[in-house]
């Protein structure tokens, strides 16, 4: 993130100190605001992991794996687990050879402010949002082309 933008843990700091007035009014804005930038900036996260999740369940039934047990193996894994520990292994390759490093290390932040934006319902500056958007769709794209789901 650049230097003058705030951090998910500071955000965090912030919105818990604020009034119900202040929480309500942030809670209310979102949910009447289903395109603005925090909404899809959850919905890129979840979209990442969820697709992640069905290629490492996959990698894990080509290694014999039962179904079930597969997906209850990987169901509360996490999405950089599940991308670093299953997915790019499975595909035999790693993070520098596959993803724009700049993305790749915005990742984990956006999985951060993801995990801030649901459980606090903020809000963010227009411009974080569409990097970490940005770094989700990256990344989503990138396993959807090496897994052959999308073509190249």
């Amino acid at each position: 993130m650049p230097e003058n933008q705030i951090s998910a843990s500071t955000l965090r700091g912030l919105y818990v100190r604020a009034t119900l007035r202040q929480r309500y009014s942030v809670a209310k804005a979102r949910i009447d605001n289903p395109d603005h930038g925090p909404n899809r900036v959850v919905a890129a996260i979840a979209a990442l992991e969820g697709f992640t999740r069905a290629v490492a369940v996959k990698a894990e039934l080509e290694s014999g794996t039962p179904l079930e047990l597969a997906y209850e193996k990987l169901r509360w894994t996490k999405p950089l687990e599940l991308l670093e520990s299953y997915v790019l292994p499975a595909l035999h390759t790693t993070p520098a050879e596959v993803f724009d490093p700049a993305m790749w290390k915005l990742l984990p932040e956006a999985i951060e402010f993801r995990n801030l934006l649901v459980h606090e319902a903020t809000y963010l500056h227009g411009g974080t949002c569409e990097q970490l958007v940005d770094a989700a769709v990256h990344v989503l794209e990138r396993i959807a082309q090496l897994t052959g789901a999308i073509a190249v």
